[in-house]
């Protein structure tokens, strides 16, 4: 079978997602004191893992558990901004904030301003960091994490009926390194005609969007 159909596409616009929970909540652990395990213990348990106890327990995350055959690691998705920064943080004092998380792959701290942005391996490992650390206290402030914006997405439209997440990934890639692409379906699973496309940088975001703005770009099968 063989289709053809030109689309357009454009920049994504980088709305805040709605982080979605599992619906079963393991009740949070009990220490040997009879106090309620602090809320980096709750907000752990939300993500299907036994509940933690306190941090200065020394407790560490089995990263095997929250990585999925084939993921892609280190990617724009997995980017967190931290806000609300001591000024005198170092980059070693922020890898080790989040050490518990994994290996960071970049770390950048903006002291002047009081922000920074840290990538982790997978998505899922940051956004159990950003539900643990969000609003947590640093030397009289709260920090406040954040994903950060995806600067080299876009949303393709027209895409023709046959069009997969890999077919639109293999097409895409021509521009670059593509990090995820994903067509957006409906409640039966049928194609609404729209996609994702996320690139590892700017770059090849901005030659794929003058490539498709100068004329139509065609899928085929």
């Amino acid at each position: 079978m063989q289709g053809n159909k030109g689309f357009n596409m454009e920049k994504q616009n980088h709305a805040p997602r709605k982080q979605h929970q599992h619906q079963q909540h393991p009740p949070p652990s009990i220490p040997a004191n009879g106090q309620q395990a602090n809320s980096q213990s709750e907000s752990r348990a939300r993500w299907g893992g036994p509940p933690a106890p306190a941090l200065d327990e020394g407790l560490t995350i089995d990263l095997k558990n929250f990585r999925k055959p084939g993921e892609k690691t280190f990617t724009q998705r997995s980017r967190l901004f931290v806000g609300n920064l001591p000024p005198d943080i170092t980059e070693e004092e922020m890898r080790k904030l989040f050490e518990k998380y994994g290996k960071a792959g970049e770390v950048f701290i903006h002291k002047d301003k009081g922000f920074g942005f840290i990538r982790l391996e997978t998505r899922t490992l940051a956004e159990i960091a950003k539900v643990e650390l969000d609003n947590m206290p640093l030397r009289g402030k709260q920090l406040r994490v954040r994903f950060a914006c995806h600067s080299a997405s876009l949303t393709v439209r027209n895409l023709p009926q046959f069009v997969s997440n890999e077919l639109l990934e293999e097409a895409f890639s021509v521009f670059g390194q593509v990090e995820r692409a994903v067509v957006i379906v409906d409640d039966r699973g049928r194609s609404s005609g729209k996609g994702i496309v996320e690139f590892s940088g700017k770059p090849a975001a901005r030659k794929a969007l003058d490539r498709c703005s100068d004329g139509s770009f065609l899928l085929t099968t």
